[in-house]
């Protein structure tokens, strides 16, 4: 499907490993849709690498609530990934959200390091149970040139991590919410948790989104 650029595979479970079809080509993909097909953040990986031109993803109601996958060996949540992990084993997430989870959900909570994507332009997450800010942080540090990021129906109770709200005092402590979203024209937040109005303020300081 070399001239194919519009693909929406929602609804079927497309969980576990992506098998990299031979000969492969799809350069011309720009849009995919993946809602609600549970696929992992490591299936999500393979096809970033796969799709060299792809500007719009759809995973919304993928039962997400952490984002796994990272530029950074260590985000402003205390997050860190094992730079060497052993063969066959994945790099583990370390951060105190983690820590907090049970042993099920510890399972499938593994934080990856790895490479940018600037070609992403929108990005939807609509109706996942992610609710800390810190974690839609790694969706900037992933995808630079974000334009517009839908995150409807998440949970999210502040714009700023905890650890920020902590050292609020102290800007130089932490990174802003805004910081990793220079390119942001689009927010959309509608039915999130938020109820403080110092968190509405905070969108003023996204330097590049509009009305």
């Amino acid at each position: 499907m070399p001239r194919v650029e519009f693909v929406n595979l929602s609804l079927n479970r497309l969980g576990g490993p992506i098998e990299i079809p031979q000969p492969w080509k799809m350069d011309r993909l720009r849009s995919l849709v993946l809602n609600n097909t549970k696929l992992e953040w490591y299936g999500v990986e393979t096809l970033l690498q796969l799709l060299p031109v792809l500007e719009e993803l759809h995973l919304s109601l993928n039962d997400y609530t952490h984002v796994l996958l990272d530029t950074t060996e260590e985000d402003a949540n205390g997050c860190q990934t094992a730079e060497e992990p052993a063969s066959g084993e994945s790099e583990s997430c370390q951060c105190s959200s983690f820590s907090t989870q049970s042993s099920q959900d510890k399972k499938h909570a593994v934080c990856k390091k790895t490479e940018a994507h600037h070609g992403i332009k929108k990005l939807h997450l609509t109706g996942n149970h992610i609710s800390e800010w810190s974690e839609i942080c790694r969706v900037g540090r992933l995808f630079p040139n974000l334009e517009a990021l839908v995150l409807a129906d998440c949970p999210l109770r502040s714009l700023t991590s905890a650890q920020n709200e902590t050292n609020e005092s102290n800007s130089a402590a932490t990174p802003n919410s805004h910081e990793h979203f220079k390119t942001l024209t689009l927010l959309n937040l509608s039915n999130a948790k938020i109820n403080n109005w110092d968190d509405i303020d905070r969108l003023a300081k996204f330097p590049a989104l509009k009305n």
